[in-house]
C-alpha cells in the first residue's frame, strides 16, 4: 500500500512537473511573438505608404497595359479596354478607377457609354512608361 501511495505521489509530481514545464514553454512563445511583433512595428513596410503602393501598382502589367492603350488616338470605352488588355471587364474597371484615383484618367459619357481618357498628368506617366518599356 505504501508502494501505491508513493507511486501516486511521484506521478502526481512528474505532473506537476510537466505543467510546470508546459506553461515555461507557453511564456516563451508568448514572449517570442510579442518580440516579433514589436520588431515589425519598428520596421517600417513599403506597402504601408499609399505612394509606394501606387507606384507599384502601375508596373504590374495590366495597369501598363491599359496606360498604353490609351496612349493611343481612340475612343476607348471600359469594356474595349478590357477586350484589348486581355482582361475581364470588372478587373478592368477596377484598374481604371485605381487610375482615376490617381487622377491620371478621366471619364465623360459619350451617349450611354463612358469615355476613358488620359489627363494630363496620367499622360505624362504614360508617356514615360512607354518609354521605360521602349528600352527594355
Amino acid at each position: 500500500m505504501a508502494e501505491v501511495q508513493k507511486e501516486k505521489k511521484d506521478d502526481e509530481l512528474k505532473k506537476e512537473e510537466l505543467k510546470g514545464q508546459l506553461e515555461a514553454k507557453r511564456e516563451e512563445k508568448q514572449e517570442k511573438k510579442e518580440e516579433t511583433s514589436k520588431k515589425e512595428e519598428k520596421t517600417p513596410s513599403p506597402e504601408k505608404d499609399p505612394k509606394d503602393k501606387k507606384i507599384s501598382s502601375l508596373f504590374k502589367h495590366k495597369p501598363l497595359k491599359i496606360l498604353l492603350l490609351l496612349l493611343q488616338d481612340k475612343q476607348w470605352y471600359s469594356s474595349l479596354l478590357a477586350r484589348e488588355s486581355g482582361q475581364s471587364y470588372v478587373h478592368a474597371t477596377k484598374i481604371i478607377a485605381s487610375l482615376g484615383d490617381m487622377d491620371m484618367v478621366s471619364s465623360e459619357f459619350s451617349g450611354k457609354k463612358r469615355v476613358i481618357k488620359l489627363t494630363e498628368k496620367g499622360e505624362k506617366i504614360a508617356r514615360a512608361l512607354e518609354e521605360i518599356t521602349k528600352t527594355l
